[in-house]
């Protein structure tokens, strides 16, 4: 007769006590997740949207709907790894959304509004490498948004 010896059962991990974000490049270095940011982001919104007048509450919609209203095409939502080049420095950040017009680009300091940059990055939607001027149009600690200068966007066919 053979006597083996009995295997403890092994217990179910629990994870519930677990909390996890999802964090790109940039957070990683500045440690804040995304998800906190636009929580913290959104209450700011609303607590200074409900302390405005209804008139002003009006005014804002109406302004929002004109914003909205000027973008031509819709932006692609994306991950793309891309390199800005502003005032002789390199900067690396994620396109987070794209069109043929413009970029958001996560980063984790505001730019100066207005200046110019160079944009390198691969596009996975037309299979190009992209070199593409363009202009911060606003900014601010967790991104830049860019406007394609038309000359150089003309010279791809998104």
């Amino acid at each position: 007769m053979i006597l083996t010896a009995a295997r403890p059962q092994r217990q179910p991990k629990n994870y519930s006590d677990k909390k996890v974000s999802v964090m790109n490049g940039s957070e990683e270095l500045s440690g804040n997740p995304k998800s906190m940011r636009y929580n913290t982001t959104f209450s700011r919104l609303l607590k200074l949207f409900f302390n405005m007048s209804e008139m002003e509450r009006l005014e804002l919609l109406k302004y929002a709907k004109s914003i909205v209203d000027e973008r031509t095409l819709p932006r692609y939502l994306c991950l793309i790894p891309v390199n800005c080049m502003l005032e002789q420095r390199n900067y690396r950040g994620l396109i987070l959304d794209i069109n043929s017009y413009g970029a958001y680009i996560d980063t984790n300091k505001p730019f100066p509004i207005g200046q110019t940059t160079n944009l390198f990055f691969f596009n996975p939607f037309s299979q190009k490498n992209m070199m593409l001027d363009g202009k911060i149009i606003w900014s601010s600690d967790h991104g830049i948004g860019v406007k394609f200068s038309e000359w150089s966007r003309m010279r791809y066919i998104w």
